[in-house]
């Protein structure tokens, strides 16, 4: 049996949006006293959804941080964020649902050299607006795709 497998386009980024958040918060103490204070949250972002939050103590730490989360956020791959994917457009920055399936007939190295035919079914997944390919890739090309059903 071929067991089809969902293939990521190589230029794709785990994350596609970072944001840095003041979150302020009132803090009681009865020993120090009542007063506002402040954290921010960064937020490492996929199609839309918080896949990764941790908050800091200020803007200058979440600022050095960011680098550092950005790559222990991608290992291993949560849960939250292989939920997201699967639903999702596979055009990199596209927040729509997927909504056409389509098999890869070859694959290729980064050179632009075939690699050998595999047994196991490539596809990617794109909305309406984004199943259309052109023809500036070898591999992420119309013409190097075939429909294969809906996402």
């Amino acid at each position: 049996m071929i067991y089809p497998y969902h293939k990521r386009i190589p230029t794709k980024d785990y994350f596609d949006e970072v944001r840095m958040v003041t979150v302020p918060r009132f803090k009681e103490s009865g020993i120090s006293g009542n007063e506002w204070r402040t954290s921010v949250a960064i937020e490492l972002m996929f199609k839309g959804h918080v896949i990764y939050r941790k908050i800091v103590g200020d803007m200058p730490t979440a600022l050095l941080m960011v680098g550092n989360l950005f790559v222990c956020g991608m290992e291993p791959l949560s849960d939250e964020y292989l939920i997201v994917e699967e639903k999702k457009c596979d055009q990199p920055g596209c927040p729509e649902d997927a909504s056409i399936r389509l098999k890869l007939k070859r694959e290729v190295h980064e050179d632009g050299t075939p690699k050998p035919d595999r047994i196991v079914l490539m596809f990617r997944k794109f909305c309406s607006k984004h199943s259309i390919r052109g023809n500036g890739d070898i591999e992420d090309s119309d013409k190097n795709y075939e429909p294969s059903g809906d996402a």
